[in-house]
């Protein structure tokens, strides 16, 4: 089980779409137990980067006074679809790329995984920051689930009065993705290779990926809790605005994406071994 789902290892000669599609489906069947077991850590997380003040005490009472133990669920709908669109092809088109990487270009190992995986990264990220959008608008009840219904949010993407805004938000999110899918990916790669079970290899991979790729990711956290009616500036501004206050500021909520992750990923990994076991 040293890779459950890099399986680029050396040249191939023709890209093996069967190991795209277990690597696919690991990801989207371990999205959703995942993100049942990690939803709550990702509301707190969410509450603490879009605030610039308060303890996590703090964030956990609000959370609660407003809707109590239900609150940590808010969005889990939403979460559970936008986990689940992204990380099938979050991993399917990242062992797609690497292939392609692999096949092409001589590139082997660590070094076609982690190139390929920061332009699937983009593309996937890009590709589902409408599902991202939405779900961070209902986890945080900034709009209602009628105004932040898929048909509103399409319509708001080929509107001419908010389509530039859109587009600046789903460029935000690719860049993050980018970041994230190469450090997770790279690492996954390297702590499989060292003998850690699946499980282990892919919350830790996480854990890194979201220390690294923890402003990006706040920048775009808040560009998606923006109604598409108002104005966002751009990812490299909205990253600055972030460490504005104080280079730890923009560390906000990272204890919680860190615990967020982990469990997430240890799930998915779980997932990964079950699948890697079935084949």
């Amino acid at each position: 089980l040293k890779s459950v789902v890099i399986s680029a290892m050396a040249p191939q000669s023709s890209i093996n779409l069967a190991d795209c599609a277990y690597a696919g489906l690991t990801g989207a069947v371990g999205a959703i137990p995942g993100t049942l077991c990690a939803h709550p850590l990702d509301v707190l997380k969410i509450r603490m980067q879009t605030t610039t003040s308060g303890s996590y005490h703090q964030a956990v009472q609000h959370i609660m006074r407003n809707n109590g133990y239900r609150g940590f669920y808010a969005g889990i709908r939403p979460g559970i679809e936008q986990r689940f669109l992204q990380r099938g092809p979050m991993f399917f088109v990242s062992e797609a790329y690497t292939q392609v990487v692999t096949k092409y270009t001589g590139l082997e190992g660590l070094s076609a995984r982690y190139s390929a995986s920061v332009a699937s990264g983009y593309t996937v990220g890009f590709l589902g920051g409408i599902a991202e959008y939405r779900k961070k608008l209902l986890s945080q009840q900034i709009m209602t689930v009628e105004q932040a219904s898929w048909r509103n949010l399409s319509k708001a993407c080929l509107n001419p009065a908010t389509r530039a805004g859109i587009l600046r938000r789903f460029h935000g999110a690719g860049l993050c993705a980018a970041v994230y899918d190469s450090t997770f990916f790279g690492t996954q790669l390297s702590l499989s290779s060292a003998g850690l079970p699946a499980p282990l290899s892919f919350g830790g991979a996480a854990a890194a990926a979201v220390c690294i790729g923890f402003i990006p990711d706040a920048a775009v956290a808040r560009m998606l809790v923006i109604p598409p009616s108002q104005a966002v500036v751009t990812f490299p501004r909205m990253c600055m605005q972030v460490v504005k206050p104080g280079i730890l500021s923009g560390f906000r909520g990272l204890p919680a994406r860190v615990g967020e992750y982990f469990v997430s990923y240890f799930v998915t990994g779980c997932v990964a071994a079950a699948v890697a076991f079935l084949r």
